[in-house]
């Protein structure tokens, strides 16, 4: 019985511990690397939700509504998870575009990287969610990240924190099976100055 209640104690000591937030009082989840892997990796993911946040008393604080809903022109984008790769898939905003390469689907890759310790995510995608990103949410149909603050934002913004949902892989597949790489797009005039991917 010694035994079991210590056992219970060691348990619950390395859950309240084992993970804390140096910077505060509130335990933050710990993710392994072969956790990130099962999970993310090979899987079809949607950044469907953005909302700019500050911590109060330790907990999250949502300052805004879903930032997809207050930008105008594009949206949430795919995402495939490898191993070292993030390669997004999109669809063309600009109507010049859309008339010159159709309704299709584009994609670029990026580099990615988790780093364990610090429950970060890094990658050269420079979108919504900025990098790095802290991972603070990982399930089998969703995880989450919080990320420096991302326009336009309220007074008191500390970050942005993005929610990536599950795609069905299958369907997936098949939309994106044609997808042309981004880097062949030819950009017309008026967009060369404002356009960078």
């Amino acid at each position: 019985m010694k035994n079991i209640c210590r056992l219970i104690v060691l348990v619950v000591s390395f859950v309240f511990f084992g993970c804390n937030d140096k910077s505060s009082s509130v335990t933050t989840p710990c993710f392994t690397s072969e956790e990130f892997t099962v999970y993310l990796v090979g899987n079809y993911w949607v950044n469907s939700e953005a909302y700019n946040c500050r911590k109060e008393n330790g907990a999250t604080m949502r300052l805004s509504e879903n930032l997809w809903l207050e930008m105008g022109g594009g949206g949430p984008s795919f995402f495939l998870f490898s191993p070292d790769a993030l390669t997004e898939y999109f669809d063309l905003v600009d109507p010049v575009l859309r008339q010159q390469y159709g309704d299709g689907y584009f994609y670029v890759s990026y580099r990615l990287a988790f780093d364990e310790d610090s429950q970060t995510i890094t990658t050269d995608y420079d979108g919504i969610p900025k990098s790095p990103m802290k991972l603070v949410a990982l399930e089998r149909d969703y995880f989450m990240v919080e990320c420096s603050p991302v326009y336009p934002y309220p007074d008191g913004t500390e970050f942005t924190e993005v929610v990536f949902r599950k795609q069905e892989k299958t369907s997936c597949e098949a939309r994106f099976r044609d997808a042309q790489s981004y880097a062949e797009v030819v950009h017309p005039e008026h967009l060369n100055r404002i356009t960078s991917r």
